[in-house]
């Protein structure tokens, strides 16, 4: 525990300036999307409700376009006489 003690010690300058980088950088880059945000927000909610309308016409292709045909599977036990060279000697 004294290890990690000394280590925090001396380099406790350095881990607060990479803290103190840390928190610039995740600000610089909240006010960047906050501006981008703002000044093409029409854009970005036209995008949006594009994005909508066409997965909804995705959707009703594929409900319209849907086989109607139900497929029934039968299975039936088929009987074949053994031929000369499965019989056993």
């Amino acid at each position: 525990m004294t290890f990690l003690k000394t280590i925090f010690l001396r380099s406790r300058h350095i881990l607060l300036y990479a803290v103190a980088m840390g928190v610039m950088v995740f600000l610089l880059k909240w006010l960047q999307w906050k501006y981008i945000v703002t000044d093409n927000s029409i854009e970005i909610y036209i995008g949006i409700i594009a994005l909508l309308f066409t997965f909804l016409g995705v959707w009703v292709a594929n409900q319209l376009a849907k086989p109607k045909v139900e497929t029934i599977v039968i299975e039936k036990e088929v009987y074949r006489p053994l031929s000369a060279s499965m019989k056993s000697n």
